[in-house]
């Protein structure tokens, strides 16, 4: 299979995707392309694509560093004014204690919009500084964060309904 620049950044983007669905939000990857030539070891210009065209790539390596694991620390709700707490939170697929990854925003605030009751839905979270170690391992940092979910909730529209009624005198 031959490589392009184009395939290159593909494979980071899916492994980016994965980390960051992992609960890894600040996850960074790298590629590196070996073809045997100066600057193999640069993650800046080694996989460029005027550095790769037409080149034979012999080995392609993806630096990763996963950064903090963050972990929801906490929900906030904002704007719901008529709107339940219990419907929304219904509607999170995000949980307090719980790893917090780009499919839980992105879910949750899809959720919220399908129900059609808000004119504007915004999820977003405030990382706190690192909080703790699961492990031993240094690389184990946990990052607490609390996710704000924002609303602004639909005008009440009122629906006119006209029923007719027809006496007959018979």
């Amino acid at each position: 299979v031959g490589f392009n620049s184009r395939k290159v950044k593909a494979i980071q983007g899916f492994l980016l995707r994965f980390y960051h669905q992992e609960g890894y939000l600040a996850a960074q990857v790298h590629p590196r392309c070996e073809i045997g030539l100066l600057g193999d070891d640069d993650p800046e210009v080694s996989c460029a694509s005027d550095r790769v065209y037409g080149a034979h790539i012999d080995a392609i390596q993806f630096d990763v560093n996963k950064g903090p694991k963050t972990v929801t620390d906490g929900i906030l709700l904002r704007g719901n004014l008529r709107t339940s707490r219990q419907v929304i939170r219904n509607e999170l697929r995000m949980e307090a204690g719980k790893p917090l990854g780009s499919d839980e925003i992105f879910l949750s605030q899809a959720n919220l919009r399908s129900l059609g009751i808000f004119d504007a839905v915004n999820v977003e979270y405030i990382g706190h500084p690192m909080s703790a170690n699961l492990s031993s391992d240094a690389q184990s940092v946990v990052r607490e964060a609390t996710v704000v979910i924002s609303v602004e909730e639909s005008k009440a529209k009122n629906l006119d309904v006209y029923v007719g009624a027809q006496v007959d005198s018979a």
